[in-house]
């Protein structure tokens, strides 16, 4: 079984993901054709630290550790399988709220994960007519005595339907755009909550994603994400976007890992081939071996921008979005060698074929990530620039100035 230098010291360093790395490894293709999480999966598993996902539980809930600690262990996840990495339980992007949620709020999230039993929390923010502009949202929080009631509908809701509680987000007043948007926490079950877990995916089975009902879902004042702080609530998406932000490198660095197992699978199996195969598989290694290193060292860049406290969405997006490209094209190029077909490792490359494409839409598609880019760039060339209006008066107009590449 061959290994990438980096991930084989990632786990010499941390012992203690040798027996999940090793469990994914071995149950990804059963994962893929059951569309589950198979129990096989937890053996041998400390199934509170899984669901813990690196959080400190006891006392005062305590934050997740740096998000360059976090790159390492999802890239070594990735290695191992992406689909069924994606699935374990934790909190996952449900984790994003914690940073503005109450101090009885972060306990009461934090304790469902605190047992011996594998639970997962769903994060429901995408609406089947809102596309990919998730502030165009129609699902609405209605205040009524005591709390509010949900209605709308969500969709694409990964292990929504092993969930134990669901983070909605949920608008109340469509006029005002974001800043009417407001998360809520609904356990599962909870009369008007339904849960439609029978749609399958193409790739990623594993993740389960699900279609999510609420109709006059009642959720209670203190189930508002965020109620009893100082925070200003018409920023609580505003927050969510800060905070999961930081998903976006570790879900890069999953990418990578996941690429770089193509990789190694390629090279491992490929000694019975005649010297024209082993060509081609040399040139598809030496052709990816950088590019995939530039991906890494994208996902590390902004996981250190974010642990240092400094601006990172277009960091993020820049590593998610190449971290994306390089794994897809890197599949498809694969599975056009020749005699591809013979390679023992086929059958993985085929179910990971299905699974990388569902990368491009995860975490914001791949276009919505090229344009926050764009915008930004833009924005970086853009000054006040002081033009006669004929007057002999200085008029102060946006023009864009071109900053030329440096040699």
């Amino acid at each position: 079984m061959m290994m990438h230098p980096i991930v084989q010291h990632a786990l010499e360093q941390r012992p203690d993901l040798l027996q999940i790395y090793a469990n994914v490894r071995d149950c990804g293709r059963l994962a893929d054709q059951i569309g589950d999480v198979p129990a096989e999966v937890f053996r041998g598993l400390d199934v509170a630290a899984l669901n813990r996902n690196g959080m400190a539980i006891g006392g005062s809930a305590q934050a997740i550790r740096k998000v360059a600690d976090l790159c390492v262990v999802n890239e070594v996840y990735g290695h191992a399988d992406p689909a069924l990495a994606i699935s374990l339980p934790g909190g996952s992007l449900t984790l994003a709220v914690v940073d503005f949620a109450s101090r009885a709020q972060k306990e009461r999230i934090l304790a469902f994960f605190d047992t011996d039993r594998p639970v997962w929390g769903a994060f429901a923010v995408t609406e089947p007519a809102s596309g990919t502009d998730a502030t165009r949202m129609n699902t609405v929080a209605t205040k009524t005595s005591g709390g509010y009631l949900l209605n709308g509908e969500k969709c694409f809701i990964g292990n929504a339907g092993r969930s134990a509680y669901v983070i909605v987000f949920a608008t109340v007043d469509p006029r005002r755009g974001q800043f009417g948007i407001r998360p809520f926490f609904v356990p599962v079950p909870t009369p008007g909550l339904v849960i439609d877990d029978q749609e399958r995916m193409l790739g990623l089975r594993a993740v389960r994603a699900s279609r999510i009902t609420l109709r006059d879902c009642f959720v209670a004042d203190e189930d508002l994400i965020g109620a009893g702080t100082q925070l200003d609530p018409a920023r609580s998406f505003a927050y969510a976007q800060a905070s999961w932000n930081s998903m976006r490198p570790c879900l890069g660095s999953l990418i990578v890992g996941a690429t770089q197992r193509v990789l190694d699978d390629l090279a491992d199996g490929a000694d019975g081939y005649d010297p024209t195969q082993c060509a081609g598989v040399k040139a598809t290694l030496d052709m990816y071996a950088g590019r995939l290193y530039s991906a890494r060292l994208l996902c590390r860049r902004a996981a250190a921008l974010i642990d240092a406290g400094q601006a990172s969405l277009v960091a993020s997006s820049i590593a998610k979005t190449y971290a994306s490209d390089c794994a897809r094209a890197c599949i498809e190029h694969v599975m056009n060698l020749p005699s591809i077909a013979t390679h023992p490792a086929f059958d993985d490359f085929v179910r990971w074929r299905r699974d990388f494409h569902a990368f491009n839409i995860m975490e914001g598609t791949g276009d919505i990530h090229r344009l926050m880019i764009a915008r930004e760039k833009n924005r970086q060339r853009t000054t006040l620039v002081p033009l006669g209006n004929g007057n002999g008066d200085a008029v102060h107009t946006l023009q864009e100035i071109r900053i030329p590449s440096p040699a």
